[in-house]
């Protein structure tokens, strides 16, 4: 029983997380004017494959993750809010960085070099 329970409260702060990041994003959206990311990749393929890719902003997501999963007892909601506010106040303007950063601690990957103008 406590197995279950711990699965199913790591799926709901992963779900409250999504939720509250694009709550946030609509949120920046409507008050900045500036086109919003989209959480989920929709594609259909040419042989009618549909595919959908939750793709959410790893600089709001994580730190939504973590709070959720640190917080008790409603990890969930910890999730939410926290996921509500990155996305509403940071937006995606350090997923860049991020990138890169993650991209130096993969082995026989260098982090690319932007070229100067």
């Amino acid at each position: 029983m406590k197995i279950l329970r711990f699965i199913l409260n790591i799926i709901g702060v992963l779900f409250a997380a999504l939720v509250g990041n694009w709550i946030g994003e609509r949120w920046r959206s409507a008050d900045t004017g500036e086109a919003g990311h989209e959480i989920a990749l929709v594609h259909s393929g040419e042989e009618g494959d549909f595919t959908i890719a939750v793709n959410p902003v790893m600089t709001n997501f994580l730190p939504a993750v973590l709070a959720g999963l640190m917080s008790r007892p409603a990890g969930w909601v910890m999730a939410f809010v926290t996921g509500v506010l990155t996305a509403r106040f940071m937006g995606d303007q350090y997923e860049e960085q991020f990138d890169e950063l993650l991209r130096g601690l993969m082995p026989g990957e260098e982090p690319t070099e932007t070229p100067e103008s």
